[in-house]
């Protein structure tokens, strides 16, 4: 067992420090900057702790891990900020929307993993240890929900499966799902907490090995469509609801941009199902 265990956590070093060799190698490093210093703090942090657990035990293991971890979660929340401005690259409103957004969800995220903190009724954990504990979960939420966002509506953005944004997504997907289920066992005790902890080292390996690939890989140009000028025209209405009138209230702003946009998006059905063939909107 102990072997397997090793095994794993070396491959997974190995897999995420090729992935960032290959972004360096691919000159990806530019495009991607956060999901960069993601892959190559986890994969310095991560051989850290492989030595301090060999040299020193677990207790040396232990803090490396949790200094380590401040970074990582901190990292992760601003890969997704990326990868969120990066769908929305073509569109500057939805994009300049989208970064008052995260602002906003940052603060919220802090605000429950204090008040989730001071609730809880003691534990093994110390108070910072749970505070991380509690906006890593959350963290890991948002990337899920994001899998599901980027399956959902990445299509109508122009972008693929090839993209390199959507095997990004998949890979925090993954590592974010199956440690949700190890933490759910850990915090109740219930199952094999160590055949649990080799499935999700197992998720870690085909993550990285999701990103290196997708890394490697070209990355297509995005595709123009008809569900492609249903965007364009959100970031039309929210332009003008942002910028086009000072005096009026924001919230009634956006309210009459969502009504403006699903005519406008009606009519467009109605034209492109009534023309065969036709794909994009005439100019």
């Amino acid at each position: 067992m102990r072997t397997l265990f090793m095994s794993f956590w070396i491959a997974s070093n190995l897999l995420l420090t090729v992935a960032a060799a290959v972004m360096i190698w691919r000159k990806l490093v530019g495009k991607y900057p956060m999901f960069f210093s993601y892959t190559a703090y986890t994969a310095v942090t991560l051989w850290l702790n492989f030595l301090l657990y060999f040299k020193f035990g677990e207790s040396a293991y232990s803090y490396g891990y949790w200094v380590s971890a401040l970074g990582c979660t901190l990292l992760a929340f601003a890969v997704l900020r990326e990868i969120f401005l990066q769908i929305f690259r073509p569109y500057e409103s939805l994009r300049e929307f989208g970064t008052v957004l995260f602002r906003w969800a940052a603060v919220v995220l802090v605000l429950i993993a204090i008040v989730m903190t001071l609730s809880s009724s003691g534990g093994s954990l110390p108070l910072a240890h749970h505070f991380l504990f509690t906006l890593d979960r959350s963290i890991m939420m948002m990337q899920c929900g994001l899998v599901i966002f980027m399956f959902l509506f990445g299509g109508q953005l122009g972008l693929t499966v090839r993209h390199h944004l959507f095997g990004i997504a998949i890979g925090f997907g993954l590592i974010a799902s199956f440690e949700l289920v190890f933490m759910t066992v850990y915090a109740y005790g219930t199952g094999n907490l160590f055949m649990v902890n080799m499935v999700k080292m197992a998720a870690e390996i085909v993550a990285y090995g999701i990103w290196t690939g997708y890394m490697m890989m070209p990355e297509p140009e995005r595709r123009q469509s008809g569900s492609f000028a249903h965007a364009a025209n959100w970031n039309n209405e929210l332009t003008g609801a942002t910028y086009g009138n000072s005096d009026s209230a924001f919230l009634p702003n956006i309210v009459d941009t969502v009504e403006r946009v699903l005519s406008r998006r009606t009519a467009t059905d109605i034209y492109l199902h009534a023309t065969p063939g036709r794909t994009t909107l005439p100019n």
